[in-house]
């Protein structure tokens, strides 16, 4: 697995969506308990496990950019359930794009997405409780919603 830094992130979610995106470093991730979404990924050929955990408006804001939604829909759709499917998407498409930034000498897909730390079962569940490493960046886009993304993996 590659590990990206902030600056690729930055520059990568700003291509994406054609605003600007920052990206810093934090040393930790918070405890908070705000609705987040869970990216789960597999390195191959391995197989081996990469999760990202990343606040839900954050994920919105650039799944809805990337769609073409306005702000409006974005926040109409975030808030109905089952997630409105056009956002679904751009979401989707945010943590496909992910995976490049993840991709080193192996190659890393995007397999799943869950918005509840309960589905999270297996080996990402297991990431998630006990990882080898993380890395953790603020990631804030002006006028959008902002928020934190975590990566976790099994490998130091």
């Amino acid at each position: 697995m590659n590990s990206p830094n902030a600056q690729a992130l930055s520059k990568t979610l700003t291509r994406f969506t054609g605003i600007p995106v920052t990206c810093t470093p934090r040393y930790r991730y918070s405890h908070v308990r705000s609705k987040r979404v869970y990216g789960i990924y597999n390195e191959l050929p391995a197989h081996d496990t990469i999760l990202i955990r990343a606040d839900f408006p954050l994920l919105a804001s650039l799944g809805g950019r990337i769609a073409g939604m306005s702000d409006s829909l974005v926040a109409e759709g975030s808030s109905s359930t089952p997630l409105e499917p056009t956002l679904r998407g751009g979401i989707h498409d945010v943590l496909n794009i992910l995976s490049t930034l993840l991709s080193g000498p192996e190659r890393v897909i995007f397999r799943s997405m869950c918005t509840d730390v309960a589905y999270l079962t297996g080996p990402a569940r297991s990431i998630l409780n006990f990882p080898a490493a993380t890395s953790t960046f603020q990631v804030t886009i002006p006028g959008q919603e902002s928020g934190e993304l975590t990566i976790f993996t099994d490998e130091n």
